[in-house]
């Protein structure tokens, strides 16, 4: 039984192996344009190392999109009206996780919880959001670790300039942005505990942060993702019977 198993799980590995030989051969000619033997070794592989000539390529074009947004950023906030910082309070992340009510505040942080170079988990599907980092003690770890607080603005309708911002920095998947909002906490039953915390804005504005660097890494990114997902919706509509992660690892 042992030797008849052995031969039976030798056998599927063969074909597995044909069938992905096939696969990667097809997916290099096919989706990469590429008959070499470092593409059929590895697509997904090949395809990020060439990805730097498409960024080069790309990258007059996406910078100036990407000022675009730095545009609307200096435009918007300009546009803003004083308001009275004393009928507001500083308001730290932890403070929503502890049941805060309708209080007046002043908050901020990044326009998102994913930084891009790490793997981020959210229930969040709402774009006009923002992201609160804090340094909170972990009992499990016994050390501080960094603890993200996920912050959707509720009203985003009433703010069209600061909807039009957001709206293009997610066509163009670019989040290098700090949002500030002065604001009444919204008190809602959250039934899922890592859903964002809702927040009525009295007044929206942003700070740019990106720079040449970070708008090239984004770029990157960007094409590296779209060349997956070209080479995904290939194999998924010619190999429908296959899982696609056991073919192509991400990279």
């Amino acid at each position: 039984m042992v030797v008849i198993g052995g031969v039976f799980f030798l056998y599927n590995y063969v074909l597995d192996n044909i069938e992905q030989k096939k696969i990667y051969t097809e997916v290099c000619q096919k989706v990469l344009l590429n008959n070499s033997e470092n593409c059929y070794e590895d697509p997904i592989s090949f395809s990020n190392k060439h990805s730097k000539i498409t960024v080069k390529k790309e990258l007059p074009d996406y910078r100036q999109q990407v000022l675009e947004i730095k545009k609307l950023i200096e435009k918007h906030n300009n546009s803003l009206i004083l308001m009275p910082l004393d009928k507001y309070q500083y308001f730290s992340p932890n403070a929503f996780s502890k049941g805060a009510k309708s209080e007046k505040i002043i908050i901020g942080g990044r326009a998102t919880c994913s930084s891009g170079w790490g793997i981020y988990f959210s229930f969040n599907t709402d774009k006009y959001h923002f992201c609160l980092t804090e340094e909170v003690w972990s009992e499990d770890k016994q050390d501080t670790i960094i603890d993200n607080t996920e912050v959707q603005i509720s009203n985003i309708d009433e703010f069209p300039s600061a909807k039009e911002i957001y709206n293009l920095s997610d066509k163009l998947n670019f989040n290098l942005f700090n949002v500030n909002v002065l604001g009444e906490v919204v008190e809602t039953e959250r039934l899922i505990s890592f859903k964002p915390f809702p927040i009525k804005a009295d007044q929206i504005s942003f700070s740019y942060r990106g720079d040449e660097k970070s708008v090239e890494s984004i770029l990157s990114k960007r094409i590296k993702k779209r060349k997956r997902e070209e080479i995904k919706n290939y194999v998924k509509e010619k190999y429908p019977h296959i899982n696609f992660l056991n073919y192509f690892y991400w990279k």
